[in-house]
């Protein structure tokens, strides 16, 4: 069954195959599963995070003040992170619109 939606969360429990399109676009194409574990957020201090996230996929960032989050297109080896730093998994909705935003997002 194909199932097209924007109220992803809401659907979430029920899909398993994912396959986001954007303008025509095939994005990516991939298990619920699979999305996820490489769908992270990760934040801390600005110099924090631009240090550990030199070289990875990043999707998209917020900044607030001093603070940073990024959201991260790719597994993240938890011991490698520093003290400083939170990780936290994406969910699909925010991985859906993270890699969708226009001006970043797209994973090469």
């Amino acid at each position: 069954m194909i199932l097209s939606t924007h109220l992803i969360e809401e659907v979430s429990g029920v899909i398993e195959d994912v396959v986001i399109i954007d303008e025509g676009e095939i994005l990516r194409q991939a298990t619920q599963e699979e999305l996820l574990a490489e769908a992270f957020m990760l934040s801390g201090t600005s110099t924090a995070v631009d240090q550990f996230a030199e070289g990875k996929k990043v999707l998209g960032t917020e900044a607030f003040g001093g603070l940073k989050t990024i959201y991260l297109g790719e597994e993240v080896d938890r011991t490698t992170l520093p003290e400083n730093l939170e990780l936290s998994k994406m969910d699909l909705q925010r991985y859906f619109i993270q890699l969708t935003n226009k001006e970043r997002g797209r994973i090469s």
